[in-house]
């Protein structure tokens, strides 16, 4: 039995999607950069089903290697991809609950969220500080989940805006020099929460 970490099938469609809107016609030169054992196998991934993290990293590696080649920036590909996989989250399955939570409750929440998608590695979160409008994610034993520490921010950058954050921004110690670090720390910061109507 592999020991492999796995992850929801969404954690898989969730950035192949981003990946072939974002990059409409020139999205098969970015899948052309998945290994084909793992592209041949993507159209078959659900949404519930468990698939191996690595298929996630195949995609987020594409991503980042076909940036790289453009001498563009990777941190910002991939931080653009995990707002988008954010904002489909929004319009699915967060949409209901994000208009009853509060920054806080989302903070305190997501950690059940990862859990629920990911087996292998874990998310802590601190809200201690979140009166003065301060929150941090804190990726733990995530070895290998290369990229992933750079979209947290996107991702986390889309939800807190819907949850009316503003004018956010955030410190985080992932680089694309060190894609797949056994941790990463993300703080986000904001003026004002505007819930939204």
């Amino acid at each position: 039995m592999s020991s492999e970490p796995t992850v929801r099938g969404y954690m898989v469609i969730s950035p192949l999607t981003y990946l072939r809107a974002h990059y409409g016609d020139g999205a098969a030169e970015v899948e052309a950069r998945i290994p084909a054992d793992v592209r041949a196998r993507l159209n078959e991934v659900t949404d519930v089903g468990w698939y191996p993290r690595s298929y996630t990293v195949a995609i987020y590696r594409a991503i980042a290697e076909h940036t790289r080649a453009k001498g563009a920036d990777v941190r910002k590909a991939i931080f653009d991809m995990g707002h988008g996989v954010a904002q489909r989250a929004l319009e699915t399955f967060l949409k209901l609950v994000i208009k009853v939570m509060t920054p806080e409750v989302f903070v305190r929440k997501i950690p059940d969220v990862w859990l629920r998608d990911h087996r292998g590695g874990y998310l802590k979160t601190d809200t201690s500080d979140v009166a003065n409008n301060h929150v941090v994610f804190n990726l733990k034993d995530i070895a290998g989940y290369e990229y992933i520490g750079g979209s947290l921010p996107g991702f986390q950058t889309a939800t807190l805006t819907a949850l009316g954050c503003k004018n956010l921004r955030h410190e985080c110690d992932w680089t694309p020099e060190n894609p797949g670090p056994a941790e990463v720390t993300c703080h986000f910061y904001w003026t004002e929460v505007v819930p939204p109507s």
